[in-house]
């Protein structure tokens, strides 16, 4: 009678225990969770993205992030707005050491994977005008079809000459009648320099380091 009541004593001390091994919780990984507006996005303007110190172009440029760079969104603006065909609110952003002001409109949501054999296909469309220009109308319009325009003064008054160009490494060659070639470097979607043959702008010799900033 005892054996039998140890037994039923120890079947149910079992049956506990294997019910408390049950319920407990099955471990998963844990995910990263980004609460409010503090998230991260990732810069999809091939040629960079200017950073500001206040939402607008009007604000002073702090720096530039590349294409592909993280960033931190901190908070963004309601008012939508369109920049070089793009729709987008200006947002607030932490990059590296720096916190300013992006046209939200060059920002993703997904990581970018950068492929370095790959050229970046980089859109220029639009006309850029001569930085500093005492005659105010000095400028390359560039179209969606690799030929630009190119107005230019001579002394004698104002050319037009159209070219075609091409984009390679972030630097744009454009050929003009003659076999001649002007050399600028992409600083940004907004902003040129001339590093070859800037005298090819006006009578008076310019300086390579000439920029040329996108018309708005």
């Amino acid at each position: 009678m005892h054996i039998l009541r140890f037994i039923i004593f120890l079947s149910l001390i079992l049956a506990v225990f294997s019910c408390q091994k049950q319920e407990q919780p099955v471990k998963t990984k844990e995910a990263t969770i980004y609460t409010g507006k503090a998230q991260p996005r990732w810069v999809n303007a091939t040629a960079g993205l200017r950073i500001r110190d206040k939402a607008g172009l009007d604000g002073n440029v702090i720096g530039a992030i590349p294409y592909g760079e993280k960033v931190i969104l901190l908070d963004e603006e309601d008012k939508v707005e369109e920049i070089d065909g793009t729709k987008g609110s200006w947002s607030r952003i932490r990059w590296q050491d720096k916190e300013g002001w992006v046209f939200g409109g060059f920002l993703q949501k997904e990581e970018i994977m950068q492929d370095r054999s790959d050229e970046p296909k980089i859109k220029l469309l639009g006309r850029y005008d001569l930085v500093d220009d005492e005659y105010r109308s000095q400028y390359i319009d560039f179209k969606n079809n690799n030929t630009c325009i190119f107005i230019y003064n001579f002394c004698q008054g104002f050319g037009e000459v159209a070219g075609t160009y091409k984009i390679k490494d972030a630097y744009i060659s454009i050929n003009l009648t003659d076999d001649v070639v002007m050399k600028l470097k992409i600083l940004s979607p907004y902003e040129l320099e001339i590093v070859e043959n800037a005298e090819l702008f006006t009578c008076y010799n310019l300086q390579n380091g000439t920029r040329l900033v996108k018309n708005k």
